[in-house]
């Protein structure tokens, strides 16, 4: 995770303070994790709360 600090920097920096070209909430739509492992255990969870239905 400490990898990609500069990245998040910049994108709270830039994208959302100085261009206001992401809000707030959208810094809460990825997570980012250390292995493989951890990811797919975040999408299980997910998904586990959050049941799957149609969109139309």
């Amino acid at each position: 995770v400490d990898y990609w600090k500069g990245l998040f920097e910049w994108i709270e920096e830039k994208m959302l303070g100085h261009e206001k070209n992401i809000s707030p909430d959208d810094l809460n739509l990825y997570r980012v994790v250390d292995t493989a492992e951890e990811a797919v255990e975040h999408v299980f969870r997910f998904y586990n709360k959050h049941v799957l239905k149609p969109n139309f």
